[in-house]
């Protein structure tokens, strides 16, 4: 029980394990359809008896769609992060790369349903002033 509370966003890097993961978090998933940041290493993948398709399956049967977050320089050291779709996994990634999994919008609960991502990414980040001697559990 979150008290009300949601689940929009998991980050998941386990070097390999990433299976496992999501096995372990069907049920949340499922439930809240949170978007997912998740590391593609297929070396790492592999070592652990896993394939990039075996982590496509398993969030394609929730209704997943994915993205590679790449950053391309824009003039100078200015650097703009593009989220690029792709339809597959093994197919269209390099051996390490970071993938955003959105849950296709027709299938979330009715309620409470995020603003699309196009949305979202053309909102500006919220500003935090940094400062080094508050405590951690003070930021943001």
């Amino acid at each position: 029980d979150l008290g009300g509370h949601r689940i929009s966003f998991i980050k998941i890097d386990a070097e390999g394990s990433e299976p496992l993961v999501l096995q372990g978090a069907q049920e949340t998933l499922a439930k809240f359809r949170p978007t997912i940041h998740i590391e593609v290493n297929k070396p790492s993948l592999y070592a652990g008896g896993f394939t990039a398709d075996s982590l496509q399956t398993m969030l394609r049967q929730l209704d997943y769609q994915f993205y590679a977050i790449r950053l391309r320089r824009k003039g100078g050291l200015r650097r703009r992060l593009f989220l690029i779709p792709i339809a597959s996994l093994t197919v269209d990634l390099g051996s390490c790369e970071d993938v955003l999994a959105i849950s296709s919008p027709s299938s979330l609960p009715p309620i409470g349903k995020p603003k699309l991502t196009t949305e979202l990414l053309r909102q500006p980040p919220p500003v935090h002033a940094y400062d080094p001697k508050t405590p951690s559990s003070e930021r943001l």
